[in-house]
């Protein structure tokens, strides 16, 4: 690989897809235009927009030529296919930038103005770095931070494959919605580019496979709300099952971390994220079913129903969502007014039916 002299002042290409977010699209590029650093290129991809979000977009090229749109007459997200969006949108604003260094943003996130400078000097700082984070701040609505450093505890730099395995065994080192690391051009091309699930390719394809710098005074903001994609996702059913498998089959993640650092670690990167996957089927299906979403649900067994590991998962699952799937039979069924009688009179403890479970 090419290793960035101490000298050097990389261009950090910022990319960031959008659909029908304009305020938070607004506010996540006019945080970009306010960087310290000099050197930051900005791709737009217009992902067959909404006429507002095409607004939005034309407003911040009006105050800043440089800043590049790519278009695409139709949205690009598919439900039948999570990876769409990824290896379509993501991918071509990659091969839109020029910069050495590239960052995929939500359109409804942001980053604070010294964040690309930050990430930049860590490159610079050290030559072998391939991959930067900064400290993921949480957002709730009304604007309340939430304090997100204690969940992120790691030197400087590390080796990536150690940062990868630590995040497996539970330690406090990497809490991150989407892996949104900065990596080194030319690093993100060996690995495949945007073209594999993201997450996980992120972490153990790329990040592993070289150090991996922090600086938890770059901070980076993401929002809590309703149109959340991780939101959308579970409501519709879908899995990282099948992304897994991708991973391990077509991207051979296995052998590769084989290759480079032995049988033991290759096999508990596999085994945790096909526990991970089923785990979350099993918590997909339980949540649905107790939102009475059955075609949801039935999504969920059609992809899964055929593992073990997914019926094993399910138990503990289906006891946590316990309360919440007694609400809605009982609203479904249209005995709430009886359940309200009951608990009005004495007749009910209210246990399994508390105010919060069953507005």
């Amino acid at each position: 690989m090419v290793t960035l002299e101490m000298n050097e002042a990389p261009t950090v290409s910022v990319i960031v897809d959008t659909y029908y977010r304009p305020q938070m699209l607004r506010h996540g590029i006019e945080a970009l235009l306010a960087q310290t650093w000099p050197y930051v290129e900005i791709i737009i991809v217009d992902n067959g927009s909404t006429p507002e979000s095409k607004e939005v977009i034309a407003e911040m090229v009006r105050r800043c030529p440089s800043i590049k749109v790519v278009v695409f007459e139709e949205n690009q997200f598919s439900y039948e296919d999570l990876n769409k969006l990824i290896r379509t949108v993501w991918q071509a604003g990659l091969e839109a930038s020029t910069g050495e260094l590239v960052f995929h943003i939500n359109d409804d996130d942001w980053v604070a103005e010294d964040f690309c400078e930050r990430m930049a000097r860590l490159f610079i700082e050290n030559p072998a770095c391939t991959t930067a984070i900064g400290l993921p701040v949480p957002v709730r609505p009304g604007g309340l931070e939430i304090d997100n450093r204690t969940n992120n505890l790691r030197p400087r730099y590390m080796p990536g494959h150690e940062l990868a395995l630590g995040w497996i065994e539970g330690k406090s080192v990497l809490s991150n919605p989407g892996f949104c690391f900065v990596v080194r051009r030319d690093a993100l091309l060996e690995g495949g580019g945007f073209t594999v699930p993201i997450e996980y390719h992120q972490l153990f394809g790329i990040v592993a496979f070289g150090v991996t710098g922090f600086d938890p005074e770059a901070r980076m903001y993401w929002r809590y709300h309703d149109h959340q994609a991780n939101r959308l996702l579970l409501a519709w059913g879908l899995l990282i099952l099948p992304y897994c498998h991708d991973l391990l089959e077509k991207f051979h993640l296995e052998e590769r971390w084989t290759t480079a650092f032995g049988v033991r670690p290759a096999r508990q990167v596999k085994n945790f994220m096909l526990k991970v996957a089923f785990a979350e089927a099993a918590q997909t299906f339980a949540s649905n079913v107790a939102e009475l979403r059955l075609t949801s649900a039935l999504r969920v067994l059609q992809g899964v129903g055929g593992h073990l590991s997914f019926w094993k998962a399910l138990p503990l699952e289906f006891w946590d969502q316990k309360r919440l799937l007694a609400a809605n039979v009982v609203k479904a069924l249209g005995l709430k007014p009886l359940f309200d009688r009951l608990r009005r009179h004495g007749g009910a403890d209210g246990r399994y039916f508390d105010e919060k479970d069953s507005k």
